[in-house]
């Protein structure tokens, strides 16, 4: 499995980035990571579909004139994600972590279908329904 996991990686490494998101700030491993990490933490256990929009979310802020304009440092901008100022962010659910990283490669390398709603935003409380976009695994998306 680490066999064919480094191979799979290598391989994305080598391909080029379809994504206009993903940044030269950081190389393309701490943009996996970082990505992976988000959706880790942020819709794990709420089912693909939720990780994934949460990894269009950062995204669409990397490519968005309100946000910084790389993954990285849309993850890592004060006040965005909770578990950024965590002390420990190691995954401890090892299913939905390699779960949440292959989403992150798919997203980053543009194998993913990328549902593109727009969604800029996301929380798990109701907020103005006139923005409102979808509800996926128990957040709900705004643009």
């Amino acid at each position: 499995m680490t066999k064919i996991f480094l191979a799979f990686v290598a391989i994305l490494c080598i391909a080029s980035y379809s994504s206009a998101a993903v940044a030269t700030k950081c190389g393309y491993k701490e943009q996996v990571h970082l990505l992976a990490l988000n959706m880790y933490h942020e819709a794990r256990g709420k089912g693909d579909l939720a990780m994934q929009m949460v990894g269009e979310v950062v995204l669409n802020r990397a490519k968005s004139n309100k946000f910084p304009n790389s993954i990285c440092a849309v993850i890592k901008q004060p006040g965005q994600f909770s578990w950024v100022r965590k002390k420990n962010t190691t995954p401890k659910e090892k299913d939905q972590w390699l779960i949440s990283l292959k989403i992150s490669e798919d997203l980053i390398s543009g194998k993913a279908d990328y549902i593109n709603n727009g969604a800029l935003y996301f929380n798990n409380s109701p907020m103005n329904r006139k923005y409102k976009i979808g509800n996926f695994g128990g957040n709900i998306f705004y643009k």
